[in-house]
């Protein structure tokens, strides 16, 4: 079990975190869990700790784009705060690893009877908002190279260690664009010495040149991190020598 806390449930009242934390779970989440599908209903929210769930809106022709991610600086099931009980999109584990659960209902409750815990969650739906929006005008506007170094950089800032576990297939999805299209992009950050890949992992190893090649809307989305969530972005990556590429 991950060390890690949820960034939204240390900001919580201490009051409230006490009488919330007998009623946390913990719960592993291994990859590609399907946690809530398209328009249906959640019977738990998820505090992710070390892992990070997708938001992916599937098409009727079955063509699926990621719209969002949530990690440890939120949590699952925020559409429920503003009286939604579903919502158009399903949620898929994105990176394996650890979260606390709770009934909805729960949460809920508290949004609704504790103005300071409507103060710390409105934050986060905000986040989200402009998350989702980010990433559909980065999605319209910026180069497969471009979004997948915003992407790669969202995913350091949520999981603990450089390595992914991630395949082009999956990246194809996630950023609404050709496989041969992410398949020249990773080769290119690779070959520049931004990342190394080998076996369906993708290990950062230049954090610095990786943001140099990402698009603005990495920039954008981490100083609203900052400024609304305290959510700051990671510190230089270590490399992991067993994983890089020579």
């Amino acid at each position: 079990m991950t060390d890690r806390e949820n960034l939204l449930l240390e900001k919580l009242p201490s009051d409230v975190l006490q009488r919330l934390r007998p009623e946390l779970e913990p719960v592993h989440l291994p990859l590609s869990l399907r946690l809530m599908e398209d328009e249906q209903a959640l019977e738990y929210a998820y505090f992710p700790r070390d892992s990070v769930i997708s938001l992916v809106r599937v098409f009727t022709n079955g063509t699926a784009v990621e719209v969002g991610m949530i990690g440890y600086e939120a949590f699952l099931g925020m559409h429920a705060l503003l009286g939604i009980n579903v919502q158009p999109a399903a949620a898929i584990v994105q990176m394996e690893g650890e979260a606390w659960r709770v009934p909805i209902g729960r949460v809920v409750d508290l949004y609704e009877s504790r103005p300071d815990v409507r103060a710390v969650f409105g934050r986060a739906i905000h986040y989200l908002t402009t998350q989702i929006s980010q990433t559909a005008a980065c999605n319209r506007t910026h180069t497969p190279e471009e979004r997948l170094a915003r992407w790669l950089l969202q995913i350091h800032d949520r999981v603990i260690g450089d390595t992914m576990m991630v395949t082009q297939e999956f990246l194809s999805i996630m950023l609404a664009t050709r496989r041969a299209s992410i398949n020249e992009a990773v080769a290119h950050l690779r070959d520049v010495g931004a990342i190394a890949h080998r076996r369906q992992r993708i290990t950062v190893t230049n954090r610095e040149l990786l943001e140099s090649r990402a698009c603005e809307c990495y920039g954008t989305l981490t100083r609203e991190g900052i400024r609304t969530l305290d959510f700051a972005p990671r510190a230089k990556a270590e490399p992991e020598l067993a994983d890089v590429v020579t």
